[in-house]
């Protein structure tokens, strides 16, 4: 998969409400609150948009609740979720995990690639610059 595909930059959508109400449905289909819309305090967090059954979208979300800089965004896989122009716009193949970085404007997708950019940006001690190192901590992925 060319790089280019796999991140993406973002742009904020009028046809995706910021914050929204708890309890409300968001664009991506799924009931709005604080965790399910990545707001805190200090601004936009981090969002994993994947399913809390789907072994591929926990550990980057295991890795954001850690680091407290992010969330699960509850996302049904299809027409309801995956499928929507909102979210094709950030992952082009509809699948999940996908993973939004507000702070940054990068969407991107795939479970290792998600877990390598977010330790390289939020963790760096996780990722080795290692070549020899970083080899097994891929491998392990």
């Amino acid at each position: 998969v060319p790089s280019s595909r796999r991140c993406q930059t973002f742009s904020p959508s009028p046809t995706v409400p910021s914050p929204v109400a708890p309890g409300a449905i968001t664009a991506m289909g799924c009931a709005s609150s604080n965790v399910a819309t990545g707001q805190s305090a200090s601004g936009p967090k981090v969002e994993i948009y994947g399913l809390t059954a789907s072994m591929n979208s926990m550990g980057g979300v295991l890795l954001v609740q850690d680091k407290k800089i992010g969330a699960l965004v509850p996302t049904m896989i299809g027409p309801d979720g995956t499928r929507k122009p909102e979210y094709l716009a950030m992952n082009p193949f509809g699948q999940i995990p996908t993973m939004k970085d507000p702070k940054t404007g990068v969407a991107t997708a795939e479970s290792t690639v998600i877990l390598r950019y977010l330790a390289s940006r939020y963790s760096p001690e996780l990722y080795s610059s290692d070549p020899r190192r970083a080899g097994y901590i891929d491998w392990a992925m």
